[in-house]
């Protein structure tokens, strides 16, 4: 019988302290003129995003003097709020219930990385290292959000959207033999472990995503 996790996610304004502890990002001291969106702008974020992490409840309130955190540029995490089929409601967000139920996406791979918060060092992945052209399979069953690369560290990317709110991302790939919008079967083979985005060996970042945060995937795959 397979054991379900329940995972509690506090209302953001109870827990911004910690959030600001497992990202890696800047703090902003609001000037005169400052608006959300300026800020944004500034740091290449959305205004949710400052919303969210600073656990703001009126936006018009922002004053002079404010001290706000402003995580990193997160490329993949643009991608998954603006393509996915419906974002996760604030019941969603506090209570979701996952299952350990992914497979390991590369079978001839092996985890020479694992996932960290730490702030001074921290990993949103597992990195799996393979033979260059070594398959990478779908974790799960799920659609394709997203295919392509668009220059950054990441290289060729694969985004696939699963049940319970589940994002699985693939990175790093030589190729891809899906499209956006596909629906691909579990363990079906959706590309080929490669170096793009400039990494120094054949490897695939994995990713598991749960309200649009990265998490370990270790805790999400099938032992």
């Amino acid at each position: 019988m397979k054991i379900l996790y329940i995972i509690i996610f506090l209302v953001i304004t109870s827990c911004t302290s910690l959030k600001q502890r497992n990202l890696p990002g800047n703090y902003h001291r609001v000037k005169a003129g400052d608006t959300l969106s300026s800020i944004g702008a500034q740091y290449k974020i959305s205004v949710d995003e400052i919303i969210e992490v600073n656990g703001i409840e009126n936006a018009r309130a922002l004053r002079v003097g404010d001290e706000l955190f402003l995580p990193d540029s997160d490329p993949i995490s643009t991608k998954v709020v603006s393509l996915r089929r419906a974002p996760l409601t604030k019941l969603q967000k506090n209570q979701v219930i996952i299952e350990p139920n992914l497979d390991f996406p590369v079978p001839e791979g092996k985890i020479f990385r694992a996932f960290s918060r730490a702030k001074e060092n921290p990993y949103d992945g597992i990195g799996i290292s393979a033979k260059r052209g070594a398959r990478v399979i779908a974790a799960q069953k799920g659609r394709v959000l997203f295919v392509g690369d668009d220059g950054t560290k990441f290289g060729l990317i694969i985004i696939i959207e699963h049940e319970n709110h589940i994002i699985t991302v693939y990175t790093h790939l030589e190729k891809s033999y899906v499209k956006a919008e596909q629906i691909v079967e579990r363990k079906a083979i959706i590309g080929n472990v490669g170096d793009s985005g400039g990494v120094s060996s054949p490897r695939l970042h994995f990713q598991v995503r749960l309200n649009e945060r990265p998490q370990n995937p270790v805790n999400f795959i099938k032992k």
